[in-house]
This record gives C-alpha cells, structure tokens and sequence, in this order.
C-alpha cells in the first residue's frame, strides 16, 4: 500500500556536507519525529522567505504559504531545502517509491549542463543498526548522518512563471545519482540505489531529505517551492501533511522559521499561532499585546542563558519589561542543557501577562536550583489552568512586588527522602532584606489542586516542604508581609499544607486541606525581633480538614497518634468554624 510521508521543510546555507561518525553497531534504534525543521535563511545575500502573494497572480498550490528563494547569480555557495521526516519509526531508503515537489519558477540564470533545471534531491542515510538523529536538532547537525545520496537532473524540465511538478521517478526529468562519501561514482537512476543487489546501503534508514537550489552553474536562481511529499510503501507510518510554515503570524499573516522569530518580528496586538513540534526556547523582551499560542501539542524545550535583574539564569522562556504576553497550550520543558546553578521554564520580570493552559515540566526532580515558573519585580501575570510538574524545588515562586493569580489547574511536587532536600508547590515573598510595602506581592490561589510536596527522611528533614510557603524569608530577616489569598483548593499529601509567616493580610477559606504529612497550617512566628511582635493569627476557618470533627492539635499521625481528627494545625491559626 502506497501512503504519503509528511515532510517538515527549511532552507539552511551549505557550504559542505559534514558527517558524523557512525555510532557502535548494534544500538537499537528508537521511535523519533523531527519537528523543529521548518526553516529558510537567505544564501549569499539572496532572498529566502514564507510568503503568500505570488507574481503574476499564481495561486500558493496548497496551503497557505510558500518558500520564496532568490539565489543571486554570484553566490559561490548552495541554497538547500532540508526536509525533517515524521514517522513512527525507521524509514528506509528502499522503502521510497518517490520524491516530489511544486516549484514555481521565475528565473534560472544557469548556463551549464543543468540549465534549464533548478533542483538536486540528497537523501540523508544511517545505517538502521546505530541510533537515529537527536529529536530537535537542526540541520545540518542531525546526528548520525553516514551517507548522503545525490540526485541532479539534466536537461529542460520546467517552464518559467508556471507551477511544475517535480518528481523523482519521472524519466521526462533526467534524475540521475550517485553516494557522496563512500566513493562510488555511478550516476544511476533512482531504482538503481533501491535495488540492494546493486548498492549495500538500500536498507539504510532515510534520516532527511534535502533539495538543493541555485548551486554552482544553477546560481541566479528564483522560485517559490511547496507541496514537499515523500511516497512509501511497506510500513504503517501516521500520515501528517504539511506544507506550510509552523510558526505563523496570524495578525500579520507572516511565516517564521522559529518562535524567536515570530516574536522578534511582531508588532502590539500581534498572534503567533505554533504548529504542533518541538522548538527552542525564546525571550520576549519590550513586547507589547503580543499571544504566542500552539494550535496541537508544542512543546518548547532546552534552557538558554538570560541576564535577569538578580544574575544570570537558565530558561526556557524569558519574558522581560513587557506587557500583556500570553502564552497559552505550550508545553514548556524540559530544561535540557542546564549550565548555570539556577534554572527556570518560564521567567517574568517587570512584566504583565497570562500563562494559559500550560504544562510547565522541567523534568530537573531532585536539582535544588530548579523552579518551574518564576513571576518577580512587579510583573501581574495570571497561571490559569496549567499543569506544573517534574520540577526540582519550588512550582510557582513569586517575588518582590509582584501580583499573581493561581487559577485552576495543579502543581505537583515531589516526594524527597533525602535530609537536605525540599519542595514547595507555590512561594511567595517581599524583596529580600527590605521592609518597604511596596515590595510586598499580593496572590490569589483559587481552585487549585497542591500536592505531593514532602519528605519522608526518617528523622525529619532539615528544610520543611509545603503546598504554599507564605513569607519564609520573613522568617529569619525583615521583609515585607506578603498576602495571599487561598480559596477553594485541594491541599494535600504535602510535608505541611500551608506555611504561613507572621501574615495577618493572609486567609485561607473554603479549601480541602488533608492528609498532609505534619501540619495542615502553621502559623511561624518570627525568629528575630522583639517576642511581643514575632506571631500573628492566620485565618483558617470554613476548611474541610480531612475530619467533620475538624483539625487536630495533637501530633498525629506523625507522631505515630491513632487519631480520628483531621490535619494538624499550629497555635496561632483560627480554624473555627471549619466545613463538615
């Protein structure tokens, strides 16, 4: 059965094809898709861009978009199409029946044997028994690349300001091959290389595809390509077919071959719409009214280096002195490449914004440095309906002015068992060191499950973890009382519930606080100051606390106690009257 292979396409300069060494034979091969190859770049000063106007009125052939290239005729280096596969598995080489193509041609300034042709198809080879390419990669660095197939064509195929159909089978198109870097020089059809009584690599597995334009004699090349399609037959592969740039300036209607440069790009009131894929991280930065949104499952991973107003950090998202920045449905992580001590998704500073129906998952369990998402320097961001997760040390951590709304959605934490190591669903703090109210952060919690932040060392930890940590550095340093909000939420199964810090501004109604560890609620007095002002009563009532009969302020469980009544609270903390 013949079926009909997605291609992801991009252009890149090349000026050589390098090759990477071949991992040791017998790795097995795993399961990948490429999904961050959508890309163009200008070649030799020339002209490389997604566009949906057309001279003289041609219509895009599919799709919305197409890629315009201009090579000028003085280039001395190729234009190259690389293609990303997306499949289930390996592809071989002899499982192609076809390579093929729209091209709308322009100009061909070309004058030696391929005038009158544009195009040259290389299939990208790895034998099937070592590890494929990295997922995520870019061209030409994709992983393990041992042999590179070249098709040229000869002679006069195409008519100019017309769309012709480039195929790799049509004999009309003089399609002729030879490998690259193993030394064989027959120039043979395409059959030819399929056929393994004649070539030993047929059953290699296809790693990309590229089209190359414009190169050597061809230069003073200009066209618009589309419509990349690879035929197959014998495997069971998910069909996607896409033809048009992921990233997409929907206000604009402008393709981009990255988030980054959509977003470097966009005006106020812009949106970015991301196709479903892998991609790198981003930095927004003075932005205004700006909504980067998936239309399918995106996933944004990998850490970069940003000079924050408190040293450099690693993030995966970078959000800067900008207003109005909504990301909605991303995936954010992993925080693959980590280099410096402190690592974060995603990062507002001094901005306003909404994270939308995000996953936000580091994956960095166990890293004391790591925090989901960090909000600070009085930026307002609403985190609505999210998932955080597979984070190191805090989920969400709020600091320093800053305004926040928690809604919907869960964080869940983890379950140390080391001494040293701690976790909180959700910080929040006043600046360090400094009294003045205006450092103080203001923060609703509302219908929000926090989970699952504990540490089950046998003799007790030494930092105590909790659902919400409410004014821990007050604790121990003058600061700024901070006042959170918490109200219809699922506090559970974490070391203590809620830690709350000498916050009279602070309330928590209408929760389920239970089975949480040690406490449902501490109230902590300071430990600095005068003792007549170190506590201050925190509002707990109208909970349910795990018990109709309300908290316990016994030890409890953790005491080994064989209690009926619900979480433990601290003094200090008015409980009644509590939901039954």
């Amino acid at each position: 059965m013949k079926r009909i292979f997605s291609i992801l396409f991009a252009v890149v300069l090349v000026l050589s094809f390098s090759l990477v060494p071949a991992a040791p034979v017998g790795a097995q091969p795993t399961q990948r898709e490429f999904l961050d190859q959508t890309r163009l770049a200008a070649a030799g000063g020339g002209t490389a861009e997604w566009v949906t106007t057309l001279p003289d009125d041609a219509e895009v052939y599919n799709g919305d978009f197409a890629a315009h290239m201009a090579v000028p005729a003085d280039a001395d280096i190729s234009n190259i199409i690389h293609m990303g596969i997306q499949g289930d598995g390996p592809l071989l080489l002899s499982q192609i029946t076809t390579v093929k193509f729209w091209e709308y041609l322009v100009t061909f300034g070309g004058s030696g044997a391929g005038a009158g042709g544009s195009a040259a198809i290389i299939f990208y080879l790895n034998d099937p028994g070592t590890d494929p390419p990295a997922e995520g990669t870019n061209p030409p660095e994709w992983g393990k690349v041992e042999d590179a197939l070249t098709f040229h064509t000869y002679g006069t195929w195409a008519t100019q300001d017309a769309w012709s159909l480039r195929d790799l089978t049509v004999v009309g198109q003089d399609w002729q091959g030879y490998a690259d870097s193993i030394g064989i020089g027959t120039v043979e059809p395409l059959s030819y290389w399929l056929d393994s009584n004649n070539w030993d690599n047929a059953d290699w597995e296809v790693c990309f595809i590229s089209v190359c334009v414009g190169a050597g004699n061809w230069a003073g090349y200009e066209g618009y390509i589309d419509d990349f399609i690879v035929e197959w037959t014998g495997s069971d592969y998910e069909d996607t077919y896409l033809t048009d740039p992921r990233v997409v300036n929907e206000t604009q209607n402008t393709g981009h071959n990255y988030i980054q440069d959509a977003i470097d790009d966009a005006d106020s009131g812009d949106t970015i719409i991301v196709a479903a894929g892998t991609y790198g991280p981003f930095i927004v930065d003075g932005k205004t009214d700006l909504t980067i949104q998936s239309n399918s499952v995106v996933t944004v991973q990998g850490v970069q280096s940003v000079s924050t107003n408190y040293d450099n950090r690693d993030a995966v998202i970078f959000v800067s002195d900008s207003a109005d920045i909504m990301l909605e449905g991303l995936t954010i992580g992993p925080n693959t490449g980590k280099t410096l001590p402190r690592d974060y998704g995603v990062i507002y500073e001094n901005s306003t914004g909404e994270i939308n129906g995000c996953v936000v998952s580091p994956n960095t369990m166990g890293d004391m440095g790591s925090i989901a998402i960090g909000i600070w320097d009085g930026s307002d961001v609403d985190v609505e309906s999210c998932t955080v997760e597979n984070y190191g040390r805090i989920g969400v951590f709020i600091y320093n002015g800053s305004i926040v709304g928690i809604i919907g959605g869960s964080i869940e934490g983890q379950v140390y068992t080391g001494e040293l190591e701690v976790c909180y669903g959700v910080e929040v703090e006043g600046a360090w060191g400094s009294a003045g109210p205006e450092t103080a952060s203001v923060v609703v919690i509302n219908d929000v499950e926090i989970y699952n932040c504990n540490n089950t060392f046998s003799t007790g930890p030494s930092w105590e973890s909790a659902g919400i940590l409410i004014n821990g550095w007050l604790e121990h340093m003058d600061a700024a009382d901070s006042t959170v909000i918490m109200e219809n939420n699922d506090i559970h199964d974490n070391y203590i519930g809620i830690y709350a810090v000498k916050t009279p501004s602070s309330y928590a109604h209408f929760n389920n606080i239970y089975d949480n560890h040690v406490y449902g609620v501490i109230s902590a007095p300071l430990l600095w100051g005068p003792p007549e002002d170190t506590t201050a009563v925190f509002d707990a009532t109208y909970n349910w606390w795990g018990d109709k009969r309300g908290p316990s302020r016994a030890m409890g469980k953790a005491k080994g106690h064989d209690i009926v009544k619900g979480d433990r609270v601290s003094p200090n903390v008015r409980f009644a009257p509590w939901l039954r």
